[in-house]
């Protein structure tokens, strides 16, 4: 999810910090945000009683409609995903993957080639959204961090670890007095949020959530500890250029208010 996204159903989604290094090489390292939650839970939170989407026409996040592809992938190879997709047991709707043509069934790839309109503009728009994010903030966090974690053997090769949004919270709430009073009340939401999600587990009493219990304090403790430095302001720096603050503003969509769903 991009961080727009995130800030935008803040009461929903536990917001995070991912790190990856490529398979290919220790020196290639990327940073992005995604949603967090409890593995062992197997469902998104968005997700109703009634097993629809309740954010649906919410501002739905853009990964989710380029589902079953993947907007890492080049469109000349997203067959190949739906093959994986449908040879895994593990993922949620493979059986709607079939090959060939079926009256049952839409046709998305043809010989090789997405054809599908409406999700060639998913994959566009997860695509752009990803895009953004690196323009707004991904570069510039990753310049200021690239030494240390080009050091860390904490990266696995072909995965990611977690931390909690503090690094993005800092750099946004830097760019002006807006940024750094939407920064409070997303740190607000999720301690609130995370509260709530430690207490169900609690009552879950299941012994795989331990880890993701101890890593969600954690998330707790440092949101609890930004937000005493923003409140005194510390870490907050002027931008100069004015215009760029207000693009940034209207990037994480202070002009269309706070949805906290």
């Amino acid at each position: 999810m991009s961080l727009p996204e995130l800030f935008r159903h803040q009461g929903l989604f536990v917001g995070c910090l991912a790190i990856r290094r490529a398979a290919s090489g220790m020196r290639d390292i990327s940073v992005h945000t995604q949603a967090f939650d409890y593995a062992t839970l197997n469902r998104c939170p968005a997700l109703g009683e009634d097993l629809r989407c309740s954010i649906h026409d919410k501002g739905k996040p853009a990964v989710c409609a380029v589902v079953p592809f993947d907007a890492d992938v080049p469109d000349g190879l997203q067959h190949a995903v739906l093959l994986s997709r449908n040879r895994s047991e593990n993922y949620i709707g493979a059986n709607c993957i079939v090959a060939g043509e079926s009256a049952d069934h839409d046709v998305v790839v043809r010989d090789g080639r997405l054809v599908d309109s409406g999700y060639i503009d998913a994959l566009a728009r997860r695509r752009e959204a990803v895009r953004i994010d690196r323009h707004y903030w991904g570069d510039a966090l990753l310049r200021l961090l690239r030494s240390e974690l080009s050091a860390s053997a904490s990266i696995p090769a072909a995965g990611y670890f977690t931390l909690p949004l503090v690094p993005v919270l800092q750099f946004v709430a830097g760019v002006s007095q807006s940024c750094r009073v939407r920064c409070l009340a997303y740190i607000d939401s999720q301690i609130a949020l995370i509260d709530r999600m430690l207490v169900a587990a609690l009552q879950r009493k299941t012994s795989q959530d331990r880890d993701t219990t101890r890593e969600l304090r954690s998330f707790n403790n440092a949101y609890a500890l930004l937000r005493r430095q923003l409140e005194r302001g510390v870490d907050n720096r002027s931008i100069v250029d004015q215009e760029y603050a207000r693009n940034f503003e209207a990037y994480l969509e202070l002009d269309a208010g706070t949805v906290a769903t």
